[in-house]
């Protein structure tokens, strides 16, 4: 969306850049000799002027009626239009900045200094990268207005092209920079959706799988203990087909809730699929581990998912052996929980 606006921009300026001289020409109020040496400047302002305004428009419109206008400010990030508290501060950088060097180019008269402003583009993405979108553009029609405020009052119209393309520059910088917090916030979603189960909130199974391989790593690596917990609901079809699969649903998310509970907080509890269930047990024997499925046991034995009918569980447990990697140590503890529910279901075994 952005790289479509500054070509747009970029479009009408040159339109309007060349109606214009045109225009002037044919009335003879400019020589076709000095077109060459105007269409340029006269470009180079326009679209200054459109890249700074037009977004400041559309979205002091979009403020004005919310539900009926433009929705750039949403295509940017939909995020509060209202400042950080810190913005006045960054507002005041930028404009010492421009002084600064504005006052070097007044003094020195030398086109070398007046290069000095394109240092504007730092505090401008700083405020970019941190402010959301309305306050950026606040910002940066702030900074224009005041560079072409002192360039009449300091008169450096020599200048004027150098500052024109500051103001571009600085703009085409900040409008990409502006995504940033957007990308951001949309990577965190994305990342949430891909780590997590969307039904219990556990953890998915490719973030499950991944996890385990590093927890696993690790433990080899620093020589700790390492174990795996696996548990799925007894006769979890039974409370499909009778209850309805609403009713199903709630049963996972409550067991999920149960389970997250009682963990530690260096602990993973996953959601491998459908009821079956993994736990990452971190820096821990299986001494400890069993405890800690008895304790889960217990308390999933104590809920009723529906009133008078409650859960029960079978869970296998095992322990990381010398030469494990993550699917030998799942398998191990897979085969606990199925050597659990041969013997009888709700009850916990250890292989």
């Amino acid at each position: 969306m952005i790289i479509s606006f500054l070509l747009i921009v970029a479009t009408a300026a040159l339109a309007a850049t060349f109606l214009v001289i045109t225009s002037l020409s044919l009335s003879g109020m400019m020589s076709f000799a000095d077109v060459s040496a105007t269409w340029l400047p006269f470009w180079i302002g326009d679209m200054a002027g459109i890249i700074i305004l037009s977004p400041l428009f559309f979205s002091c419109i979009q403020l004005a009626y919310p539900h009926k206008c433009f929705t750039i400010l949403k295509h940017i990030e939909g995020q509060s239009n209202q400042p950080t508290a810190q913005f006045k501060y960054k507002i005041l950088l930028s404009s010492c900045l421009i002084i600064v060097t504005m006052l070097l180019t007044k003094f020195t008269q030398s086109m070398d200094s007046s290069f000095a402003i394109f240092f504007l583009v730092l505090p401008h993405m700083w405020i970019a990268c941190t402010e959301t979108a309305f306050p950026n553009i606040l910002s940066l029609a702030l900074s224009s207005i005041f560079i072409v405020f002192l360039i009449d009052l300091l008169a450096l119209m020599d200048f004027v092209m150098v500052y024109q393309y500051t103001i571009n520059v600085v703009a085409a910088n900040a409008m990409f920079a502006m995504a940033i917090p957007a990308l951001i916030a949309h990577n965190h979603q994305l990342v949430t959706r891909v780590s997590t189960d969307s039904l219990t909130q556990a953890a998915s199974r490719e973030h499950l799988i991944e996890q385990g391989k590093f927890e696993l790593q690790q433990a080899i690596q620093h020589n700790r203990d390492f174990s795996i917990l696996v548990y799925d609901i007894d006769y979890f079809k039974n409370i499909n087909d009778t209850y309805g699969h609403d009713v199903g649903d709630a049963a996972l998310k409550m067991l999920s809730e149960i389970a997250k509970a009682l963990l530690r907080p260096t602990d993973l509890l996953g959601r491998l699929g459908g009821d079956e269930f993994v736990v990452l047990l971190p820096n821990t024997d299986k001494a400890t581990a069993c405890n800690i499925a008895n304790r889960l046991l217990e308390h999933v034995n104590g809920t009723e998912f529906v009133s008078g009918e409650a859960f029960s569980a079978s869970i296998g447990i095992t322990q990381m052996r010398e030469g494990d990697d993550f699917n030998s140590i799942f398998k191990r503890a897979d085969n606990a929980l199925y050597a659990a529910k041969k013997a009888g279901r709700n009850c916990i075994r250890l292989n």
